[in-house]
């Protein structure tokens, strides 16, 4: 049960639930029926652990050196080899689930993920951290209302204030 909840910390789990809820309440006040509202939570919530558990992945070795007690793989308490699986896993279920709710709104969604996993790599040491929280924020109304049977686009200042929710993310983040 320890590394369970190990694993679960390692995923950053108030920024995992607090996107998953965002996007499920987008979807729902798109006018997506409760199973398409199920589908987006269930992709969400799986691109956002493959995120969190990316993150803690690649900075391993700079958390063990800075001691950060804080990161539950840097401190042992869950195995690099454990969260690789469970990275494969929520990715294998973030893939199936973004496409059920369509192509056009499931590779947006998958986008996105890409957007953090393009974070965790690299643009998260740089000037260019706020980006990929810009680009993938900014594309949640996108899932919203692609999931729509209609595929509706959402309103501009819907995006851009989503893009600017997740700049300011980035900016408290940092």
């Amino acid at each position: 049960m320890a590394s369970v909840s190990a694993l679960m910390r390692a995923a950053h789990p108030l920024p995992t639930v607090a996107v998953t809820a965002f996007t499920t309440a987008l979807a729902a006040s798109a006018g997506n029926s409760a199973v398409r509202c199920v589908l987006v939570a269930v992709a969400v919530i799986a691109g956002q652990l493959t995120i969190g558990w990316t993150n803690d992945r690649i900075d391993v070795v700079r958390d063990r050196q800075v001691l950060r007690s804080d990161k539950p793989i840097a401190m042992g308490e869950i195995s690099t080899r454990t969260v690789e699986l469970a990275i494969g896993a929520a990715l294998v279920i973030a893939i199936g689930f973004s496409l059920a709710l369509g192509w056009r709104a499931g590779l947006v969604h998958l986008g996105a993920v890409g957007c953090g996993w393009i974070y965790n790599a690299w643009l998260k040491r740089t000037l260019f951290s706020w980006l990929p929280y810009a680009v993938a924020f900014g594309a949640l109304p996108w899932i919203a209302t692609l999931t729509r049977p209609d595929h509706a686009h959402p309103a501009a200042w819907v995006v851009i204030a989503a893009a600017l929710l997740g700049v300011a993310a980035n900016f408290t983040n940092v």
